[in-house]
């Protein structure tokens, strides 16, 4: 029998994990839901989004005082450290031990050369009042064995297995032969941590092998060192990579965010597989199932003859009305001011939406950004803009055209078989989008409000791209209502 853990880690997931496990209940499948994480506020909020499914959100949580897989008497916390001559001498041994590394942590044994020594000038953790890193690795992995196994899961489904993931406790999942499914419920790409490190360089908080005990880093695990744009960057510190390579624990590639720790990635699409195999994913490991998103639209689909007409013909929904869906960004001005056009965010998104209203014949439907204040909700709304909290996935089908800032959702649109208007409106210049003929993008506010107006003011302009893009939508997922059962036939 198959028992599967979903891993809720974050609000995003919500959607794509509550169709999930709503279909996993009408499947009478056995699973629980997993919250790997400490953030009280987070997990009320999932608590409330699961509640209709009858099933508790499990804390996953590591006790502070929970025993660790091996912890020799300590009398003087603060003195009793992993010592650096230790370290270093286990770690001449990584490559040797690794393949016997699942061996050690079944038995609950840690690699010998994990010894204690009483020696301060040498210690690898620097902050004070905490239990040296290494123990506290030890004691996740002894409570993630734990746990896994009192509860006898076949099956984790995770939506992040890369450096955005619980590694500890998928990797102590692959080390009890738990097979773990990677559902994508974003767009993650190695440009996304590109875009992460700048911030950090750029904030001062940039990590880099040049630290603290990088030098093992550099001598035994290069492949954390980032190549190319911000060389010699590391997403983690040196030291708690070496604990995790001294446990046996690793990433094949952690500038790679998806398919790390996974058996099996559930991709999207060819388009979504074609950049996964360009940074670097086996193809052994991608199954192209389509998504849940895909489900959900196929139902609003299934329900309208209009939009489903539309759909299956790629026309327009109306000759005399052009129906756009704005999906708006929170702000982004604290980290791009001198990139964009405007002074604040507020300035860019009256004059925007102000220019949209004024279009003849275009209707516009705003989906706001759960993060926006009131105040700046108040703007759209000062502009005539209509907007809704309906869920965002299921207003696509009901229009045209999708507007918004390199959204993940975007990829459901063109799937759609709708145009997409992308504001780039902090010039990230990304081109993940490029080939899809009914993508259009620009900087400039300007531009995307005269594409809106060509596209509104001509029926005939309107339907010959939708046509192009409707050869094109197959590409970014296949909408046939079953990609959630070839997903849960995954998990049998």
């Amino acid at each position: 029998m198959s028992k599967t853990l979903v891993l809720c880690q974050n609000i995003g997931s919500t959607t794509i994990l509550n169709y999930l496990c709503t279909q996993l209940n009408a499947e009478n499948m056995d699973y629980d839901l997993g919250f790997p994480g400490r953030s009280d506020f987070i997990f009320e909020e999932l608590i409330k989004r699961f509640q209709h499914l009858s099933k508790k959100i499990n804390k996953i949580a590591v006790p502070k005082d929970y025993p660790p897989l091996k912890s020799p008497p300590v009398k003087e916390k603060l003195k009793k450290i992993l010592a650096y001559q230790n370290y270093k001498a286990g770690l001449e041994y990584t490559a040797e031990i690794r393949p016997r590394a699942k061996l050690y942590l079944k038995n609950n044994k840690l690699p010998s050369f994990l010894s204690f020594s009483i020696n301060s000038s040498q210690d690898l953790f620097a902050h004070e009042n905490t239990w040296p890193l290494h123990e506290i690795v030890a004691r996740n992995l002894s409570y993630y064995s734990d746990f896994l196994k009192k509860n006898n899961y076949t099956h984790i489904v995770t939506c992040a297995d890369g450096v955005n993931g619980p590694i500890e406790l998928l990797s102590m999942a692959e080390i009890l032969g738990i097979q773990i499914i990677m559902l994508p419920y974003g767009f993650p790409l190695m440009v996304d941590l590109e875009i992460s490190l700048k911030e950090k360089k750029e904030n001062g908080k940039l990590i880099t092998f040049k630290e603290k005990y990088g030098d093992l880093v550099e001598e035994k695990h290069t492949h954390w060192i980032k190549r190319g744009q911000n060389p010699g960057s590391l997403m983690f510190s040196p030291e708690y990579i070496s604990i995790l390579e001294s446990f046996g624990l690793s990433l094949s590639n952690p500038w790679m965010i998806s398919g790390n720790l996974a058996d099996v990635l559930c991709c999207e699409g060819e388009e979504n597989k074609n950049h996964y195999l360009e940074e670097g994913l086996s193809k052994d490991k991608i199954e192209v199932t389509g998504t849940p998103y895909g489900d959900i639209i196929f139902n609003v689909l299934s329900n309208h003859v209009t939009l489903k007409k539309s759909f299956e013909e790629s026309s327009p929904l109306d000759k005399s009305k052009t129906y756009l869906l704005v999906s708006w960004p929170t702000s982004y001005h604290d980290k791009y001011n001198d990139k964009n056009e405007f002074k604040s965010y507020s300035e860019m998104t009256y004059h925007f939406f102000k220019d949209l209203v004024g279009i003849q014949g275009l209707e516009v439907l705003v989906s706001s950004h759960p993060a926006m204040s009131a105040e700046e909700v108040d703007i759209i709304k000062s502009t005539g803009a209509k907007l809704s909290h309906d869920n965002l996935i299921e207003l696509i089908p009901q229009h045209d055209i999708f507007c918004s800032f390199f959204s993940s959702t975007t990829r459901w649109a063109l799937a759609c078989g709708k145009l997409v208007a992308n504001y780039d409106m902090y010039d990230l210049g990304l081109n993940i989008y490029d080939n899809a003929p009914g993508f259009f993008n620009s900087n400039k506010k300007s531009d995307i409000v005269e594409f809106l107006k060509k596209i509104s003011d001509s029926y005939e302009e309107r339907h010959k791209l939708l046509i192009q893009q409707g050869s094109n939508k197959a590409q970014w997922t296949k909408i046939d209502g079953e990609a959630t059962k070839r997903i849960i036939d995954l998990l049998r």
